[in-house]
């Protein structure tokens, strides 16, 4: 049984801290953090596809990352959601034209550059670009803290309780050290502490919704664990898959910046895969 390193304890406890004092900064460091971290983790992304001889196109990719990043700061409390969508769509279409255009520049690609550009933009570009819309919001800061709390202790349920008292493999192909036992964890602890801060901090639930025929009382009860148990069932999705990309490349970690933490992508893919998700509950569904 692997226990669980002091190190990578104290590492854990600084992102988390800085995460937290960038977020109460304001909004234009929030973005640069986001987009520092995507940018990295971009860089990151690039090295695992050369492990298998595939590369995207560097250029369209962060041009791509920029402009995502900088859409709420351009066009602020514009939460429209079909006009988000369209603005998305409009950097998503542009920038994928661009990547294919320079690589058929190159006169030797393939599918998988392709493919891989286009997956990179949105990954590091589209999703993690919601972190800075959830900031956007009137309760920004807030959100964002809820947000990072949840898939924060999903995160570490799933970790030590896995590593603790794991014993059914959950995905042993793709990632063998995690468990049934860890992923139910996690989202027990990600629902409950979802549950708690929405109610700590008197937040509602949007009633211009319908929720399934339920009563209200009942609804503000059960729909809030439900966020939380999706937000975390979502994260552990975004770990797995980048679980799966590693294992495809050969390597153990995205890269070792954060040394017993791995990379970028090793500490951002529950993040950046649920982002979109949280931002819609948050925008929509809370206030």
């Amino acid at each position: 049984m692997a226990k669980v390193s002091s190190s990578r304890i104290v590492i854990g406890f600084a992102l988390a801290f800085l995460v937290f004092a960038v977020n109460s900064l304001g909004m234009v460091p929030w973005t640069i953090l986001v987009l520092v971290t995507a940018l990295l983790g971009y860089q990151e992304f690039l090295s695992l596809c050369a492990n298998k001889n595939i590369y995207p196109s560097k250029q369209a990719g962060k041009v791509a990352l920029v402009l995502f990043m900088l859409v709420p700061l351009l066009l602020p409390d514009q939460h429209n959601p079909l006009a988000i969508f369209v603005v998305q769509a409009a950097i998503l279409g542009l920038s994928s034209f661009m990547a294919i255009l320079r690589l058929l520049m190159r006169g030797k690609t393939n599918f998988e550059d392709i493919s891989a550009t286009i997956f990179g933009i949105v990954y590091l570009g589209l999703l993690p670009s919601y972190l800075v819309w959830i900031r956007d919001l009137n309760q920004g800061v807030l959100f964002i803290a809820i947000f990072i709390f949840t898939i924060g202790l999903n995160d570490v349920a799933a970790l030590f309780i896995g590593r603790y008292f794991g014993k059914t493999p959950l995905s042993p192909q793709i990632s063998p050290n995690k468990t049934i036992e860890g992923s139910l964890a996690g989202l027990v602890a990600g629902a409950a502490t979802f549950y708690f801060l929405v109610k700590a901090f008197h937040l509602q639930m949007n009633y211009q919704f319908a929720y399934l025929g339920l009563q209200r009382g009942l609804a503000d009860e059960l729909l809030p664990l439900l966020l939380g148990f999706t937000l975390a069932l979502f994260g552990q999705i975004g770990d797995l898959v980048e679980s799966l990309f590693k294992r495809e490349v050969g390597v153990k970690d995205s890269g070792s910046i954060f040394q017993s933490h791995g990379g970028i992508l090793d500490r951002t893919d529950s993040q950046f895969a649920t982002a979109w998700l949280a931002y819609f509950i948050f925008a929509y569904l809370l206030s």
